[in-house]
């Protein structure tokens, strides 16, 4: 939906500026509505709005690793650096400093407390890092009853 706002926000804005960059007596009011129409673009930049949701899901994941209930903290210890690493994949921060989050993270979690922390920092690295390593967001779009036929 906001590529196909966007697409038609390009074009009215394209087919303004044409109209407008006919007439060189026009200028001073293209550069008036440049702000403007700028403005109204970035609202509906699909990738600006596309990246605050990755780095909400980033930031999700990193939450869920160190404070996020669950029933399975073995399994945790993996999912969620994996899916932070295929999200931080998109560049979002430096990976070196969001694996680091995602290390403090797990630390900061009880159930992993009587773990060995070099284990521990360990298998979150490597997760997160076979999460960069393999981007594909497929369970990002995938129907919740096919979660369980994806595997």
């Amino acid at each position: 939906m906001l590529k196909t706002l966007e697409g038609a926000l390009r074009g009215v804005i394209t087919a303004l500026f044409d109209a407008l960059g006919s007439d060189p007596a026009n200028q001073p009011h293209t550069d008036a509505l440049m702000p403007s129409l700028l403005s109204l673009y970035e609202m509906f930049d699909p990738d600006m709005h596309a990246t605050a949701l990755a780095r909400d899901v980033l930031e999700y994941e990193i939450w869920r690793l160190g404070y996020g209930r669950t029933r399975d903290a073995e399994a945790l210890l993996f999912q969620a650096p994996y899916k932070g690493g295929q999200i931080a994949s998109l560049r979002l921060a430096d990976l070196v400093a969001v694996e680091q989050v995602f290390c403090d993270a797990a630390r900061a979690r009880a159930e992993f407390v009587p773990f060995d922390r070099a284990q521990t920092e360990r298998r979150v690295r490597d997760a997160f890092r076979q999460g960069v390593a393999e981007p594909w967001l497929d369970w990002y779009h995938l129907e919740r009853a096919d979660w369980l036929n994806a595997r």
